[in-house]
C-alpha cells in the first residue's frame, strides 16, 4: 500500500490522484533519456497540430504563410510578431 501524501501536498492535476503520480514520476524516472526526449517531441507535435486545427477554424480561407503566422502569433504576441515578421495578427 502507497504511503499517504505530505500534509498540505497536492497533485499537479486536481483530476490525479496521489498514488497515480507517484507512479507517474516513478516511470518518468526509469525511463531512458532518450524515450523521454522522444515522448517529449510527440506531444509537442501534437500541440501545434492542434494550434493550426484551431487557427483553420477561425480563418478557413488563408493561405499557408498566414496559417504559419496566425500559429505564431498565438505563442508570440502581436509585438514580437510585429518586429520579426513585419506582421500585424490584428491588421486585414
Amino acid at each position: 500500500m502507497e504511503p499517504p501524501p505530505p500534509i498540505g501536498y497536492r497533485t499537479q492535476s486536481p483530476d490525479t490522484t496521489y498514488d497515480v503520480e507517484r507512479r507517474l514520476v516513478r516511470a518518468w524516472r526509469g525511463m531512458p533519456v532518450c524515450e523521454k526526449a522522444r515522448r517529449l517531441l510527440d506531444r509537442c507535435g501534437m500541440v501545434e497540430q492542434l494550434s493550426l486545427a484551431g487557427v483553420r477554424l477561425r480563418h478557413p480561407n488563408v493561405d499557408e504563410r498566414e496559417l504559419f503566422l496566425r500559429a505564431a502569433a498565438l505563442r508570440l504576441g502581436r509585438a514580437l510578431m510585429i518586429e520579426v515578421y513585419g506582421w500585424d495578427p490584428d491588421g486585414p
